[in-house]
């Protein structure tokens, strides 16, 4: 019968036939009855004493197999792909595969020591490369010329030093620590000079530089972007300077020493200014006109501040526009708007309707005038006649105020908008006898007593005012009882109920008295324990103030019990105010 050879895990590795050796792995497996297996199996001993020891790894090796390497003389193990040192670096001239983090590797042509992070391996040193020269970052402790000592980064590349890194600035003592190319360190990245090594210098992109060229980075102005200078900057020749892509902007001086800003290409030129928001365009000149950006916009001078004299052939004001001020001289045309001050002349006119706010007017004025006149004579009010003004009740005269503004006349004609009584009654808020009723300030009328038929109420409960031992709040369950007329109980269904606290009655009762308001019939807000179906009776509960429904199967209460009829539902068995029938 066959041996079936299990590694320690359990799985299968060979299958022994008798009085066969089989060779599935580096040391041979005998079968049953296999004549001369003894000398087999002592070298299997010695093979495993020996850990394989030879320069050639084994042929046929399992997992954890040992095998000592004795041309690199360091012990070895298999682990299923590859053997591996088992303590110290692999050795050689390129990376070695399989390693596991933090393996070593010994780089034999540049005789550096590096570490396998799991994706790479990592120089651990030296720095320099060996066969190179010394190229390598190294930090080092200088004496300047006050012999105090300075840490500083050297860069060095071939045995040569290209560049110091320092914190401070100083200047190296050459004589005691010489580096060639650099005397005065400056604070930060310091190249050697291009004395010691020609060409040298940084390549590539900087973001910022203090000077280029030996000229200060202040100096230069960008070709883009936003420039301020803190200096005066000034432009020698007459032709001055152009603004734009295509130069539509010309700052510039003509005929020795006249200022000129010149529209070089479009035909407006605008006047932006800051309005706290942005920038908005205030006025602008087109060919032949000032104008403003948009129509019946802005203004020249203020209130405050008003220019001195305006010099000018024609004025034109539309738009229901005003000319206030003194205007010298004729103005001929059509005067539309109203006119404050005094008019020293004749005003003539001959079309349409004059309106006028207190004229005066030092001359003849024909025209068909509405408004009013500081001084007139007479006026012509039906078309032919001038007729003067009386305070009295004359005939066909003008009716003029008195001296108390009242106005005298025995009937009058049209609608009164305003009148201080009424058939003799005042008006008056509260309940006076004899008066017209007025509203207050929350537009109500008050009085002692409405006589007729309310056709609708604002609210939805009938209620009266009984005395209480406490203030209660709307919605609070009371029953008669307690110190005064009424209490709360914890009674369930307690045959004293009185009704419910309420919230805005339609019809108060006892208004009068001190108490509160028991709603006694209709819909009130009520503070109610659920769960309660809508429709379900109402009764008093435990808990002091508070409506309850009845159990499921309880016994049905006499009916003086009921509060009344829940209008809503109550899943669970929180308190909520909702809305009942009393």
């Amino acid at each position: 019968m066959p041996y079936i050879i299990n590694n320690y895990n359990g799985q299968q590795l060979a299958i022994v036939q008798d009085g066969t050796v089989n060779n599935t792995t580096d040391i041979k497996l005998v079968g049953k009855n296999y004549a001369g297996f003894g000398e087999i199996i002592n070298e299997n001993f010695v093979h495993l004493l020996e850990s394989f020891a030879g320069a050639t790894r084994p042929p046929r090796p399992v997992t954890g197999q040992l095998w000592y390497d004795s041309a690199n003389r360091v012990i070895k193990f298999y682990d299923g792909n590859r053997f591996r040192i088992a303590g110290g670096a692999e050795i050689g001239p390129n990376a070695p595969v399989g390693l596991a983090t933090g393996d070593l590797w010994w780089e034999t042509d540049g005789e550096q020591l590096y570490v396998f992070n799991g994706t790479e391996f990592i120089l651990v040193g030296p720095v320099a490369s060996g066969g190179e020269g010394v190229s390598q970052l190294t930090s080092a402790v200088v004496k300047d010329l006050s012999a105090n000592d300075r840490t500083i980064l050297k860069v060095t590349v071939n045995d040569q030093v290209l560049s110091v890194i320092a914190k401070d600035e100083f200047t190296l003592n050459s004589t005691v620590n010489p580096i060639p190319g650099f005397s005065a360190i400056k604070k930060g990245f310091n190249l050697a000079s291009n004395v010691t090594i020609p060409g040298i210098r940084y390549w590539g992109s900087a973001e910022n530089a203090d000077n280029l060229g030996g000229i200060p980075a202040a100096q230069y102005v960008l070709n883009s972007g936003l420039q301020s200078f803190a200096d005066q900057v000034k432009f020698l020749g007459d032709e001055g300077l152009t603004v734009g892509a295509g130069e539509d902007i010309k700052i510039h001086v003509t005929n020795g020493d006249n200022g000129n800003l010149t529209n070089q290409v479009g035909s407006i030129l605008n006047f932006r200014v800051n309005t706290g928001a942005g920038s908005a365009i205030v006025a602008k000149f087109d060919n032949a006109n000032f104008l403003p950006n948009n129509d019946n916009q802005g203004s020249i001078g203020t209130t405050a501040v008003k220019w001195g004299n305006i010099f000018a052939y024609n004025m034109t004001i539309d738009g229901g526009g005003q000319l206030t001020g003194n205007v010298v001289g004729d103005v001929e045309g059509n005067l539309t708007g109203n006119v404050t001050g005094n008019v020293t002349g004749n005003v003539t006119a001959t079309t349409g309707t004059s309106t006028f706010n207190n004229l005066t007017v030092t001359g003849n004025l024909v025209a068909n005038v509405t408004g009013t006149s500081a001084t007139a004579q007479k006026l012509i009010v039906d078309g032919t006649t001038a007729r003067e003004a009386s305070t009295g009740l004359v005939n066909n005269d003008i009716v003029a105020r008195d001296a108390n503004g009242d106005i005298n006349f025995n009937i009058g004609n049209g609608t009164a908008t305003n009148a201080a009584a009424l058939g003799g009654a005042t008006p008056s808020t509260s309940a006076d006898a004899g008066t017209i009723a007025q509203r207050d300030g929350n537009k109500d009328i008050t009085a002692r007593k409405f006589l007729g038929t309310a056709t609708a109420a604002e609210f939805a409960d009938l209620a009266e005012i009984y005395a209480s031992d406490e203030e209660y709040e709307p919605g609070t369950v009371l029953i008669f009882g307690g110190e005064a007329e009424v209490t709360t109980t914890s009674v369930f269904c307690d045959h004293r109920v009185a009704g419910v606290v309420s919230t805005n009655p339609a019809y108060l009762m006892n208004s009068t008295a001190k108490g509160v308001a028991v709603a006694l019939r209709g819909r009130v807000p009520c503070k109610v324990q659920g769960p309660i179906n809508k429709g379900d009776l109402l009764f008093t509960s435990p808990i002091p103030g508070v409506a309850v429904g009845l159990a499921k199967d309880s016994a049905m209460p006499s009916s003086v019990c009921v509060i009344g009829k829940s209008l809503e539902s109550i899943s669970n068995s929180e308190i909520k105010l909702i809305e009942i029938v009393v």
